[in-house]
């Protein structure tokens, strides 16, 4: 039980360090997109892309339309602030990590928690002398 209390933290431990190391490039492609103002030519592009039939599954058509020009109205509205955001990637990604350190802090401190309570609650095995 031990042993899967650990590989079940390993394994989250492992999506976790991987949803870090994705949001830090989307964030650092997103920054140098913003920095370079071709952030709102972008979502222009984006907002012309025809919506797929199979997304109707899961949304209605109209909302992804809506969804596309509220896309491009943000950024033609903020583009003059845009470059100042992508400025802030310098603070953003380390405090990203330092939040995956914290995750990764307390999901290994809940393992051992883990670890302990099962050793404790598991009953006490009598010792058996060698010789007999």
């Amino acid at each position: 039980m031990k042993i899967a209390v650990w590989a079940i933290c390993f394994l989250l431990l492992g999506f976790w360090t991987g949803g870090a190391l994705l949001m830090t490039a989307l964030t650092g492609w997103a920054a140098r997109q913003f920095a370079s103002g071709d952030a709102a030519a972008t979502g222009a592009a984006v907002a012309q892309w025809p919506v797929p039939p199979w997304i109707s599954v899961w949304f209605d058509a109209a909302w992804v339309k809506a969804a596309q020009e509220s896309l491009t109205w943000t950024l033609t509205t903020f583009d003059g602030a845009l470059p100042f955001v992508g400025s802030a990637v310098g603070w953003i990604v380390p405090l990203m990590w330092v939040l995956w350190g914290l995750g990764a802090l307390l999901l290994l401190v809940l393992a051992g928690g883990a670890h302990l309570m099962i050793g404790r609650l598991q009953p006490k095995q009598p010792r058996q002398l060698r010789g007999a």
